[in-house]
C-alpha cells in the first residue's frame, strides 16, 4: 500500500505537467487561428473596398466610352 502511496506521489505531477502542456499547446494553437482569421477577415475587407472601387471606376470609365462615342 506504501507502494501505491509514493507513486501516485511521483507521477501526480509528471501527469498533471502533461495535461498542462496538452492545454496550454491546444489554447496556442487556437490563438494562432484566431490571429490567421482576423488577419485574412482584414485582408477580405480591403479586397472587398478595392472590387467596389475598381467596379465604380470601371463604370464611370464605360459611361464616359459611351458617352464618347454617341
Amino acid at each position: 500500500m506504501h507502494d501505491i502511496i509514493s507513486l501516485i506521489q511521483v507521477l501526480t505531477p509528471i501527469i498533471t505537467g502533461l495535461v498542462t502542456l496538452f492545454l496550454s499547446s491546444i489554447k496556442n494553437k487556437q490563438d494562432r487561428i484566431d490571429e490567421e482569421n482576423d488577419r485574412l477577415s482584414k485582408r477580405v475587407q480591403t479586397l472587398t473596398a478595392r472590387v467596389e472601387y475598381l467596379e465604380a471606376e470601371n463604370d464611370r470609365l464605360r459611361k464616359e466610352l459611351l458617352k464618347n462615342d454617341n
